[in-house]
């Protein structure tokens, strides 16, 4: 069953740019052909491999994580597109004209209060 909690307000807006959605064969090609691209990453860059195979001791949790695959660096845009160091004003533009809303939701108050605090810190414009 679903239930909603009464604490959440959910708004709804409309959005003037027409979207286009990706059915799900189109999603399940996107997942199919990237997971063959991080294979062939890591078959070419066994050093690499090694690295994303090994289990490291998280000291905050006490627990072994790997490191995550989404975080290759063929799957980043880096490649492609040049992204401006955090230092840079151009950095600062590019936040705000990708970042203008920020939704945190939490029953705990003083969780929420550390989230918005944390998120206004990395987007002042947000």
């Amino acid at each position: 069953s679903v239930r909603f909690d009464p604490r959440v307000t959910v708004t709804e807006f409309e959005d003037p740019v027409e979207r286009v959605w990706y059915n799900d064969e189109e999603l399940d090609r996107l997942k199919y052909d990237t997971i063959l691209l991080a294979q062939e990453y890591l078959l070419t860059h066994p050093d690499k491999a090694e690295r994303y195979n090994r289990a490291i001791l998280d000291p905050v949790t006490g627990t072994y994580r790997k490191k995550a695959l989404f975080s290759l660096p063929i799957l980043s845009s880096a490649e492609e597109e040049r992204i401006p160091s955090p230092d840079h004003k151009e950095y600062e533009a590019l936040i705000k004209s990708q970042v203008k809303t920020i939704l945190i939701v939490d029953p705990n108050k003083a969780i929420l209060d550390l989230f918005c605090k944390s998120m206004h810190s990395m987007f002042p414009n947000a």
